[in-house]
């Protein structure tokens, strides 16, 4: 899995296997010891959560503001 960005406790990561998806995505991953949060955000035509996995109201948030922050990189 390449990690894409880490910001925070998030890793920002793309699957090899998900290369065929028509739209761009972007999973997100945080860990805290043993246990792993994962998420998943569409990346086109609009920032748009896909799965929200784990990852609670705040975090979510938080994620979305770094994705847009970090748009064009």
């Amino acid at each position: 899995m390449p990690k894409l960005l880490t910001i925070k406790k998030y890793i920002f990561l793309i699957y090899p296997s998900d290369l065929s998806e028509k739209r761009k995505h972007v999973h997100i991953e945080a860990r805290k010891g043993r246990f792993r949060k994962s998420a998943k955000f569409w990346l086109e035509p609009v920032i748009e959560l896909a799965a929200p996995g784990d990852f609670n109201r705040k975090e979510i948030t938080e994620v979305t503001k770094i994705i847009k922050e970090n748009e064009f990189i």
